[in-house]
């Protein structure tokens, strides 16, 4: 290899690394939507009680949400791989308190009406499900005992 090529080689590699940290600051820039805090009551449900599941969404981006985004409450299997049902769903219109920075952020108040099995139930907290603010959803998940009444 010449002394040409080389420089070529390295001009290009240069490019490369260029064009990936612009598209990683890109991806930075905008909405980032984090769970900031969150709390299910109470901590031992029994047969045919409400869970209420309370959360705070922050923003840790540079820009204002300008769009509404859903929480759902997902039943899972045991790794989380499958959430087939749906406990329950809110489209969320930002507010104030979706600010850029602005924490704890905004407070989101959710139930599962009664219907949890006995034993343990894993649920998935779920923000941004659809897509609608960020690329990918944030995701907490939850183990709560049912036990008998």
């Amino acid at each position: 290899m010449d002394m040409r090529s080389s420089r070529y080689a390295g001009g290009i590699l240069l490019l490369a690394a260029l064009a990936l940290i612009v598209s990683c600051e890109e991806a930075i820039a905008g909405s980032n939507l984090v769970l900031s805090n969150w709390r299910a009551s109470p901590t031992m449900v029994k047969e045919n009680e409400t869970l209420t599941v309370q959360m705070w969404i922050a923003n840790l981006g540079d820009d204002k949400v300008k769009k509404s985004f859903t929480v759902e409450l997902q039943g899972c299997d045991r790794e989380y791989r499958k959430c087939e049902k749906t406990w329950a769903t809110q489209q969320v219109k930002p507010s104030g308190d979706l600010d850029p920075g602005k924490l704890p952020g905004q407070h989101i108040v959710m139930e599962i009406k009664p219907g949890l099995a006995r034993g343990e139930n894993f649920i998935q907290l779920v923000v941004d499900s659809k897509r609608d603010v960020q690329e990918k959803p944030v995701t907490k998940q939850l183990r709560v005992p049912v036990g008998a009444r």
